[in-house]
């Protein structure tokens, strides 16, 4: 047995076995953990550190690759007039195709520059709401007396006077809506 004794290591010197100097390990355990945990956080984020380095790309390659796309992209173009016929054909061939035969036969024949142009022009000067409007009023509620006056006293209805209270009172919408504008754009103008 004692050569048992003997062959053990003195734990004592290395170890105080004193009751004070366990008190004192066990209130540092947590500041050492804490350490180990801060050391591991550190090492980690190194680690993603150098990851991040290997995986990122230089950014002078991807200008270079950006300077050369944009080399093959479309330059700014303005919309002409060859643009715009191309576009109005392809909506008048989609737009016809959804229609009758019929349908797309008159189409064809509205649609003809000569005939648009005419229409366009009418639109602007003859066709103006306004004057359709006064001209439809006044035709309505003059022929509307006229009749009564001719069936009453016993005249012979003309029907010539149709035309001239539409052809008067579409001048006399003209009218009304000239000076309608005339009055609302002094309007503007003092405010």
């Amino acid at each position: 047995m004692a050569e048992t004794l003997n062959n053990q290591p003195e734990n004592h010197e290395r170890y105080p076995v004193s009751p004070e100097s366990g008190y004192e390990t066990h209130e540092k355990a947590p500041q050492k953990h804490e350490k180990l945990e801060e050391d591991k956080l550190k090492q980690n984020i190194e680690n993603i550190r150098d990851k991040a380095k290997e995986t990122a790309i230089e950014s002078d390659k991807t200008l270079a690759e950006t300077r050369q796309d944009e080399t093959h992209a479309p330059k700014d173009s303005f919309v002409n007039k060859e643009l715009k016929e191309m576009a109005y054909a392809r909506t008048m061939n989609r737009v016809r195709q959804r229609l009758s035969p019929v349908g797309r036969s008159f189409s064809r024949l509205v649609h003809q520059p000569v005939v648009n142009s005419v229409s366009e022009g009418v639109a602007k000067t003859v066709g103006r709401p306004s004057g359709l409007f006064g001209g439809g009023l006044v035709a309505l509620i003059g022929t509307l007396v006229y009749y009564y006056i001719s069936k009453h006293y016993g005249y012979d209805y003309n029907f010539f006077v149709f035309l001239l209270l539409l052809g008067g009172g579409f001048v006399l919408g003209w009218v009304i809506e000239v000076l309608w504008r005339i009055v609302h754009r002094r309007n503007q103008e003092d405010n």
